[in-house]
């Protein structure tokens, strides 16, 4: 394989891109409330030989977790920012040393410019994901069979990025011959410690959940879809978005999770190899005569969590073969 040379950036003390190494980096999956366990998995993972971190700042005021990380490790730690650009401005007070935002959904073009602006002066890069445009033909096509055409909104923002020499590359889904669908809701309030999360706040089980899937996917090199409920809410129209290496889908109102994971296996069935995590036992009727496998809530869990202990061992494994 050839690597293909692209700008370098300097994140933290860390250089990426040129003919600079490829820097091992990792999310971390701890609810950002519980600063003190942000801070300590992120010293396990610089002891592991980690690179870089990065942690989700849903709020202004979580740019806290972004501070007191800093003051723990001497890696560069990145804010993962989602839906309040305000988010990011906390964060990049709090020294953050790179922020992620997808521009299409943290609001006008206005927004996106106050974060790379400040971005800009402080000489802090930005890495951008963005809704739809980078979706794989086939999973694309299956969503706008059943929504319709996806709009580009994140276009008049990334214009107002790229306009400031705030580049990266979308990533693309990648051909696998599996397909695995995670009903999202179903899984949180089967597994334990997502439950136990959730009852505090359910955005922050999310998280939890999307950030072990995204080891789970970069481990097993599926197509992961992770689809939660959105059929309470009034006018929805459904959306779906690439959140780094997975999708994530938000059902249009009146439609379930399940009834969507249901077309979609309905669509790949006899072409793809498809898993579904689900707890739902009469999901596992109709799923399986489209092709599709169920795997239980239980046995996902242990799945994931079996990924998680094999992925820490190669990190110390890579750690000792470096010192």
């Amino acid at each position: 394989m050839t690597r293909q040379l692209k700008r370098e950036v300097k994140i933290g003390n860390i250089k990426i891109g040129g003919t600079n190494p490829i820097a091992v980096q990792t999310m971390l999956n701890v609810p950002v409330k519980d600063i003190a366990g942000n801070v300590a998995q992120a010293k396990r993972v610089a002891a592991a030989g980690c690179q870089i971190v990065r942690v989700t700042v849903p709020s202004p005021s979580d740019a806290a977790v972004v501070a007191a990380i800093k003051e723990a490790v001497d890696i560069p730690v990145v804010a993962d920012i989602h839906f309040d650009y305000r988010a990011a401005l906390a964060a990049l007070d709090a020294g953050a040393d790179k922020i992620r935002i997808n521009p299409g959904n943290i609001g006008g073009e206005d927004r996106v410019k106050a974060v790379a602006d400040a971005c800009g002066r402080k000489g802090i890069p930005i890495r951008i994901g963005v809704n739809g445009g980078s979706l794989e033909k086939e999973l694309l096509a299956i969503f706008e069979r059943t929504y319709g055409q996806i709009k580009r909104r994140d276009v008049l923002p990334m214009m107002a990025l790229r306009s400031q020499d705030k580049k990266e590359l979308l990533a693309r889904m990648e051909p696998a011959e599996e397909f695995v669908l995670v009903d999202g809701y179903n899984i949180i309030f089967a597994w334990d410690e997502l439950k136990e999360i959730g009852r505090d706040s359910l955005d922050a089980a999310r998280h939890v959940l999307m950030n072990l899937l995204c080891n789970y996917q970069g481990y097993r090199g599926c197509n992961l879809i992770l689809v939660f409920d959105a059929y309470k809410v009034p006018q929805n129209l459904g959306m779906v978005e690439k959140y780094h290496n997975i999708f994530i889908v938000y059902t249009q109102e009146a439609e379930t999770a399940d009834s969507y994971i249901e077309r979609v296996t309905y669509e790949l069935r006899g072409r793809k190899r498809v898993r579904v995590a689900t707890s739902d036992n009469l999901e596992q009727l109709i799923i399986l005569g489209h092709g599709a496998v169920r795997v239980s809530a239980k046995s996902f869990h242990d799945e994931v969590m079996q990924t998680q202990q094999e992925i820490e061992r190669i990190l110390a494994q890579n750690n000792q073969k470096n010192q």
